[in-house]
């Protein structure tokens, strides 16, 4: 894929650690990626507790953003007004209730937006402590009824601190799930649309799939991808804590013909030496490359994809 002159998808962070942006704030960063002709936004963070959510959301879909909305299992966020107002996609993130062994919270907000006549999808964010826990939220979506489950990459926090081997699905927490499903005749449930980010854990739990992953052309960090944190800053994509800066003092448009951003994408590009060798170069291109190359061992950043086990 060539380079772009803007990102075509953007994750919007609008709380974290650093607090929230004003509701002024919130919309001059909206108008930011507007302008630059963003087309899908996904908003995490607790969004629909955000004070400026009742101005933010409209603002975006009037312009034409097709706008994603992640909630958590508090009850009002599927009751705020806004919710019927007019269609808004939802994901209700089921992180918290699988880490908690009890999907209870979990269906009665499913029932909380379905009475508000929106048919929520699932956001289930995989880690190594959480990553067994597919099975059981696979039942449920099929259980349920649910047609749609989002497994979405490793989003780094405010801090910026680059993520440790610890915090990263490697190939022996891959395996372990394999094992796990090896044994469930029923494990991938007819009627649920997985979404998954990375490619391995894709291939994993698409066993059957007659050729590579539709659309996928490696690596999009600081091209058709990025990244806004709670603060205004923009990043190269939700696992790529370094900031290309902020949207409050400048454009996305001028953001992105920074030197900063195409050094990313040289980064990107020189993929370690046994990438060169495998045999599925052309099926996952490198994988997620912002993973190794922000580990602060700076070894680590010649690494390949955490979660490939090597050469094929």
């Amino acid at each position: 894929m060539d380079l772009l002159d803007a990102p075509v998808r953007v994750t919007w962070r609008l709380s974290g650690r650093s607090g929230a942006l004003s509701t002024e704030n919130l919309l001059r960063v909206a108008d930011r990626l507007l302008d630059a002709g963003v087309f899908f936004v996904m908003l995490d963070g607790a969004p629909m507790r955000h004070d400026g959510i009742d101005q933010l959301l409209p603002h975006l879909q009037k312009a034409g953003c097709r706008v994603t909305a992640v909630c958590g299992l508090h009850p009002g966020e599927v009751l705020h007004p806004i919710c019927s107002d007019g269609p808004i996609d939802l994901l209700i993130d089921a992180t918290s209730a699988c880490e908690r062994l009890d999907l209870s919270l979990l269906e009665a907000q499913v029932e909380r937006a379905r009475a508000r006549n929106l048919e929520p999808g699932i956001l289930f964010r995989p880690s190594p402590k959480n990553l067994l826990q597919i099975q059981d939220l696979l039942s449920f979506c099929a259980a349920l009824d649910i047609k749609r489950l989002k497994l979405p990459n490793m989003a780094i926090d405010d801090s910026l601190n680059p993520p440790s081997g610890s915090d990263l699905i490697g190939p022996a927490h891959l395996e372990q799930l394999k094992t796990a499903f090896a044994d469930d005749a029923d494990r991938f449930p007819q009627g649920v649309a997985l979404e998954i980010h990375d490619l391995f854990l894709w291939e994993l739990l698409h066993p059957d799939a007659a050729s590579r992953r539709e659309g996928y052309a490696g690596c999009q960090a600081a091209n058709s991808l990025a990244h806004v944190a709670a603060s205004g800053d923009l990043m190269p994509c939700s696992s790529w804590p370094l900031s290309l800066g902020s949207l409050l003092h400048e454009s996305l448009i001028e953001l992105w013909q920074t030197p900063r951003r195409f050094e990313i994408r040289r980064m990107i590009e020189a993929l370690p030496e046994d990438c060169r060798r495998c045999r599925d170069l052309g099926v996952c291109y490198g994988g997620c490359r912002g993973l190794a190359l922000s580990r602060s061992d700076r070894a680590c950043q010649q690494m390949r994809d955490p979660m490939c086990a090597g050469p094929r």
